[in-house]
């Protein structure tokens, strides 16, 4: 995921959580990655994003005012295959537009 500046579209953060260990790179490695996202979505706010895995079960919440991941959860695996898990893509991520209150 790249996070732009819109004043002159110079890019501030490069996440690149799904496939690798680190959570900011160059753009010339966010391309050698062979896993990488799925599927994206915004908050309505523009402070956060949810994104979703090719094969890594990965969830991560990223924090866009930072340009961090401020959470990650992982699905149970579909099937293991030589001891390793393997991991359905996450096909789609959405945020309720509904909230709801507990007291």
């Amino acid at each position: 995921l790249l996070l732009y500046r819109t004043k002159d579209w110079s890019v501030q953060h490069v996440m690149t959580e799904h496939g690798t260990n680190t959570t900011t790179a160059s753009a010339s490695s966010a391309a050698s990655l062979k896993n990488g996202v799925q599927s994206c979505a915004a908050h309505s706010s523009g402070k956060l994003a949810l994104s979703g895995g090719m094969g890594d079960g990965k969830l991560i919440l990223w924090d866009l005012m930072k340009g961090i991941k401020a959470y990650v959860t992982k699905i149970d695996p579909d099937r293991i295959i030589r001891n390793e898990p393997s991991y359905p893509p996450i096909q789609s991520v959405i945020w309720s537009k509904t909230t709801t209150t507990t007291n």
